[in-house]
């Protein structure tokens, strides 16, 4: 009968309804899903590029520690042979002390 052929029809037009709901609502997902995958690889990325940056800052800090302590070292010796006598200087008083030594034998 009429009425039974539509609420057939109605039933049917119902099951498409859901399927294409069903369809967009997986498309809309996959869709997601790729956006995700393209954001999770920018950030691993990013990640990477951060710990090699992290690494090379370790590297030039510890560059930095080696070149401070080598100088702190310079600056200690350089102060220790500025407060000594120059070459020239003890030789002649080392000379001058041989000769007042021989006069006195």
């Amino acid at each position: 009968s009429k009425a039974t052929h539509d609420r057939m029809l109605a039933q049917l037009a119902q099951c498409e309804f859901a399927v294409t709901k069903s369809q967009l609502g997986s498309e809309m997902m996959a869709a997601e899903l790729k956006s995700y995958e393209s954001l999770s690889k920018i950030l691993e990325n990013g990640i990477e590029v951060a710990k090699k940056d992290i690494q090379k800052s370790k590297a030039d800090l510890t560059q930095a520690k080696t070149v401070r302590k080598n100088r702190i070292e310079y600056d200690v010796l350089a102060k220790v042979i500025s407060e000594q006598p120059d070459r020239k200087e003890t030789l002649e008083r080392l000379g001058t002390l041989k000769t007042e030594l021989a006069n006195l034998e």
